[in-house]
C-alpha cells in the first residue's frame, strides 16, 4: 500500500544498515587478525574502502530512519514520500555494496550519493510543508528542518567545494572533520526534535533546544570550515549542544518515556 511505503523505507534503511555493519565484522574484520593481513596490499585497500563506503551510509542512516518514521506516523503520502521512500534505501545499498564488491569508489559514489542528496532537498521540502502549514513557528518542527536542511548543505559542501575539486589542504581536512562531528548530531537531534513536535511539547527549555541546536550545528560546521581553524568554533558549537543534550533528557524524562 502507498500509505505504507515510508514504513517500508525505514525497514529496508535499518535491514541494509545491519547488513553492512555484519559484513564489515565477519567479512573484513576478522581477516585483520591474520598476521600476515598487512602483506596483502590489494586486500587492505580493498577492505579500507569497504570501511570508508560503510562510515559514510553510517552517516545516513539516523536521519533517513528519523524522517521516514516520522512520516509512517504522520500517514503522509504522495509523490514525493514515495520516491525518497524508495531511493534513500536503493542508494544507501549501491553506494555501499557498490564500493565493497568492486573495491573501487566510481560509479558507486556518485550514484548513491546525488539521489541521496535530492532525497534530503525533498525532506526538507515534506518537512517544512507540515510543521509550517499554518506558518512559521519558532519550536521543535521549524528546527528539526533547520537541522535537516543544515546536514544536507554540509554535505554538499564537502562533495562539492572539497571533493570534487580534490582539495587536500590543512583548511579541507578541518572541515572534514567539522562535517563527521555535526553528522553525530543530527539524528540524536532529529529524533528528538520530531518527537517534541509530535507530543506538542511547548515551555521555554522546548524553546531553548529548538533555537540553540540548529545554531550551535550551523556554527561549529561554517565556522570551523570557513576559517580553516577549530578556535574559537569547537567550544562555541559544542558546549551549548551538550547543554540542550542535558536539557532533551529532561524533557523526554518529563514526558512520561520513563517509569519505574
Amino acid at each position: 500500500m502507498v500509505g505504507n511505503v515510508s514504513g517500508s523505507g525505514a525497514v529496508a534503511v535499518l535491514c541494509l544498515s545491519l547488513a553492512a555493519k555484519m559484513y564489515m565484522s565477519f567479512k573484513v574484520r576478522t581477516k585483520q587478525l591474520n598476521p600476515d593481513y598487512q602483506l596483502r596490499g590489494d586486500v587492505v585497500k580493498r577492505d579500507e574502502n569497504a570501511g570508508k563506503a560503510q562510515l559514510n551510509v553510517a552517516e545516513y542512516e539516523p536521519v533517513f530512519m528519523a524522517m521516514l518514521l516520522f512520516l509512517y506516523i504522520r500517514k503522509s503520502e504522495g509523490l514525493p514520500v514515495t520516491i525518497v521512500s524508495l531511493v534513500c534505501p536503493l542508494c544507501q545499498a549501491i553506494y555501499f555494496w557498490g564500493r565493497a564488491l568492486s573495491g573501487g569508489m566510481m560509479p558507486w559514489a556518485p550514484l548513491g550519493t546525488l539521489p541521496r542528496y535530492m532525497s534530503m532537498g525533498i525532506m526538507v521540502y515534506l518537512l517544512y510543508d507540515i510543521v509550517c502549514a499554518d506558518g512559521f513557528v519558532l519550536g521543535p518542527g521549524s528546527s528539526a528542518v533547520a537541522v535537516l536542511f543544515l546536514s544536507l548543505a554540509a554535505k554538499m559542501y564537502m562533495s562539492f567545494c572539497v571533493r570534487v575539486t580534490n582539495d587536500t589542504s590543512d583548511k579541507a581536512i578541518n572541515a572534514g572533520k567539522a562535517q563527521l562531528n555535526v553528522a553525530e548530531y543530527e539524528g540524536v537531534f532529529l529524533a528528538i526534535l520530531l518527537f517534541l513536535y509530535m507530543q506538542k511539547s511547548e515551555g521555554l527549555a522546548v524553546t531553548i533546544v529548538s533555537l540553540v541546536c540548529p545554531l550551535c550545528q550551523a556554527i561549529y560546521f561554517w565556522g570551523r570550515a570557513l576559517s580553516g581553524g577549530m578556535m574559537p568554533w569547537c567550544p562555541l558549537g559544542t558546549l551549548p549542544r551538550y547543554m540542550c543534550m542535558g536539557i532533551m533528557v529532561y524533557l523526554l524524562y518529563s514526558s512520561g518515556l520513563v517509569q519505574f
